[in-house]
């Protein structure tokens, strides 16, 4: 589940940001930059990336909704000029798929980065069971 996969998109759909989303965004920080910092370095979509590092992007507001599976998070986002710590990488607990949600990947700014490709490499992997 790439940047705009993880919005609140589908108000006739609510059972996609519960049952594959387990929560969701529906507010973001203006575009600039902040710092990614993982908290699971040893997860096959994190392992080999940078403990932390800086991308301009826009800073989902993921919100965890209690009903869902549930998420193990991989990284969270922090900005300077707010004190919230939001998930930003992090695998949705379902039962019968494996889910990785990215919130990151606005436009090309992030993907210039070797980390953030690496991460989305490492997903594209593990989601594939490769």
């Amino acid at each position: 589940m790439g940047h705009p996969a993880l919005w609140y998109n589908y108000k006739d759909w609510p059972e996609y940001n519960l049952k594959l989303v387990s929560g969701g965004a529906s507010s973001h920080d203006s575009y600039g930059s902040f710092d990614e910092e993982l908290v699971n370095i040893k997860h096959p979509v994190t392992v080999g990336v940078a403990h932390q590092f800086t991308l301009k992007d826009e800073r989902y507001h993921y919100i965890l909704d209690p009903a869902g599976p549930g998420i193990e998070v991989l990284a969270n986002s922090r900005a300077a000029n707010n004190s919230k710590v939001y998930p930003s990488v992090f695998v949705v607990k379902n039962p019968k798929a494996r889910i990785v949600g990215i919130a990151l990947g606005h436009d090309a700014a992030s993907h210039d980065i070797a980390d953030y490709r690496l991460m989305l490499r490492q997903a594209v992997k593990w989601v594939a069971d490769r």
